[in-house]
């Protein structure tokens, strides 16, 4: 959700939204980016001597020609990140201290069931002109299974504020795509701070699909 409009209209940004799993990604398009993408980037790299380990981010762009890279990032992308942090059923911090040792003891992460969305509060003018310092409320009343993750906040005397563009990504985990969307927004609707602007149809298209597919 690179635009700023609902609709994916407007001027892009960091990213307004996120959900996740995917619908769109099916097993069959999973394979497809491992033997075209990943399998190739890894061998090329190991080739050039530079074998990487660590966080690989691909950015993708799924077309009719198949899927197509539009970036990589040595870092979880934003908001992305956030709708797959809650999902770990284990330990990050192991994994992360054997990458930065320069070897990882497993080839797999254990995920949990269900699906996640989050939504980017953001203040009203980004991704141009926009105000800060206004005073956050309502966080410590949202659900139980939302976690805000804070990005352009500020502690001042004591009182958390608004410090940038994108100020918060509030994400819901729940049993279904519908229920995790409903639980994001509601989270959303009860913290405050003037000039707060958020898209309201973030996951929309991963329900029609599943509506799509039966």
């Amino acid at each position: 959700h690179k635009r700023v409009g609902d609709g994916d209209t407007g001027l892009n940004t960091g990213g307004m939204g996120a959900y996740s799993p995917a619908p769109l990604f099916t097993s069959d398009l999973e394979q497809q980016v491992v033997d075209l993408v990943l399998k190739p980037t890894l061998e090329g790299m190991r080739a050039e001597g530079n074998p990487y380990i660590g966080v690989l981010y691909m950015g993708l762009m799924i077309t009719d020609e198949g899927p197509k890279v539009v970036e990589y990032n040595c870092r979880f992308g934003d908001p992305e990140c956030q709708v797959l942090m809650p999902m770990i059923d284990e330990d990050l911090l192991p994994l992360l201290f054997q990458a930065a040792e320069g070897h990882i003891l497993q080839d797999n992460v254990a995920l949990k069931q269900g699906y996640t969305c989050t939504v980017v509060m953001a203040s009203k003018g980004y991704p141009e002109a926009f105000e800060k310092g206004f005073a956050i409320t309502g966080i410590e009343c949202v659900p139980d299974n939302v976690v805000v993750f804070h990005s352009g906040t500020r502690l001042h005397d004591g009182k958390l504020q608004t410090n940038g563009g994108r100020v918060l990504c509030v994400t819901s985990t729940a049993q279904s795509l519908h229920a995790s969307i409903a639980s994001a927004y509601q989270g959303a609707s009860i913290i405050r701070f003037s000039n707060a602007y958020f898209r309201m149809d973030i996951g929309q298209k991963g329900l029609k699909r599943l509506a799509d597919n039966g």
